[in-house]
Parts: structure tokens; C-alpha cells; sequence
């Protein structure tokens, strides 16, 4: 059963190009309350696979995204994310060191992101980052946990119970730069996905963002 769960999730990640968003574009520092960002993507420039086992095909050259970011108090910052007939995810994050602490930025991240028409699932994890002269190198981590079916193409008992070993056992982590340019800032990021489905699979993404902040 295991086997098969396995390959059913390789297929859904061969077919899907991943099947949870492993990008984030941002450092360990949130935006200052009432302060907003905009934000447009382009996920999935380069897509591989570190085995040559697993076949990625791509539908398209890359996979779009747009964003929307605002601070909150006490260095909370929530933003909605959208790809195009994919997923709509939700964000919220908490900076957890002073802004007066030089040393490094470190943000606590909870997505909820759910793939249209399918399922839904969490994503938790950190970012740090380092500001030096505005540029931001930042490494991320994150786990994934499946929420619920979103219809009845996938509400089957079955379908469900390999969704949820599909996303569960999905682990990221992620290397990337903040570089400025003006009031905006560009971050190309790279991501490793680790499948975890016992056959030492793992998915390789590469994209850029591109943000600009306003109300600065």
C-alpha cells in the first residue's frame, strides 16, 4: 500500500509540477504595520528532479503568481497569494526578533493554501535572513499538513487518505536573496522538495519575485 501511495504521489507531482507550493519570495523581516507590498512571481523557471527516475514535464515555462502584503502590530504581517487555476494561499507571519536586533531576521510562516476544486493543506515553518547594505539573503523551511477534500472529485475515502500522505510527508527548504532596486526588491529562491515517500525522491524549483512596496 505504501508502494503504491508512493507512485500515486510521484504521478500527482509529475503531472502538477509539485503538488504544494514550496516558494515563499521574503526575508525573516515583515512589513512595518499599515505598510503594503505588491508582489508578481514566476515559479518553476527550472524544475528537475535530483533522481533521474522521476520524469518533470512541464505544462508551461514557468507557473505565475500575484500577491498582496500588509503589516500589522507587533511585526505580524498578513498577504494572499494567488496562481492562476492552481491554488489561492493565505498567509500570516510573525517577526519574531526586535526590529532594533542586527543580527539576523527570523519569521515564524503559516500558510493556508488550498488547490482549486481539490484539497486544501497547511504549511508552517521559519525564514531567517541577514540584512547587509539591503540586500537580504534569507534561507526558509517548511512542513505541510492536509486539511480536507474540496470536492467531490476527490472526496473518495481512498483518494483523501493518499492525499494526506501525499502532502504530509512533503518537506521544503529553500535558499534565496533579497535584491534591492529602489523601493522594490528582486528575489530569486530556490527550492528543494523532499517528497519523503520512501523512495529518496526529491524536486528541485527555481523562481523569481518581484516586489514593490508601497506607503514607505
Amino acid at each position: 500500500m505504501k508502494s503504491i501511495i508512493g507512485a500515486f504521489g510521484i504521478t500527482l507531482l509529475v503531472i502538477n509540477n509539485g503538488c504544494v507550493n514550496t516558494s515563499n519570495f521574503y526575508s525573516g523581516r515583515t512589513l512595518e504595520e499599515n505598510k503594503y507590498s505588491l508582489a508578481i512571481a514566476a515559479d518553476d523557471l527550472i524544475l528537475t528532479s535530483k533522481d533521474n527516475s522521476i520524469t518533470v514535464s512541464k505544462s508551461q515555462p514557468f507557473t505565475p503568481s500575484v500577491a498582496f502584503a500588509y503589516g500589522l502590530p507587533y511585526r505580524f504581517e498578513s498577504s494572499i497569494r494567488y496562481i492562476p487555476t492552481r491554488f489561492i494561499d493565505f498567509n500570516l507571519r510573525d517577526q519574531i526578533n526586535p526590529r532594533s536586533f542586527d543580527f539576523f531576521d527570523c519569521s515564524l510562516n503559516l500558510d493556508y493554501a488550498t488547490l482549486v476544486n481539490n484539497y486544501s493543506y497547511l504549511k508552517y515553518g521559519a525564514t531567517v535572513s541577514k540584512s547587509i547594505h539591503d540586500f537580504e539573503p534569507y534561507v526558509n523551511y517548511s512542513e505541510y499538513k492536509f486539511i480536507n477534500a474540496n470536492s467531490a472529485d476527490v472526496s473518495d475515502r481512498f483518494i483523501v487518505g493518499i492525499g494526506q500522505e501525499i502532502v504530509n510527508r512533503n518537506r521544503s527548504l529553500g535558499f534565496g536573496i533579497g535584491i534591492p532596486l529602489r523601493k522594490a526588491k528582486i528575489y530569486p529562491e530556490i527550492n528543494y522538495q523532499d517528497i519523503g515517500n520512501g523512495f529518496n525522491k526529491a524536486i528541485v524549483h527555481f523562481g523569481i519575485g518581484f516586489r514593490v512596496y508601497g506607503n514607505q
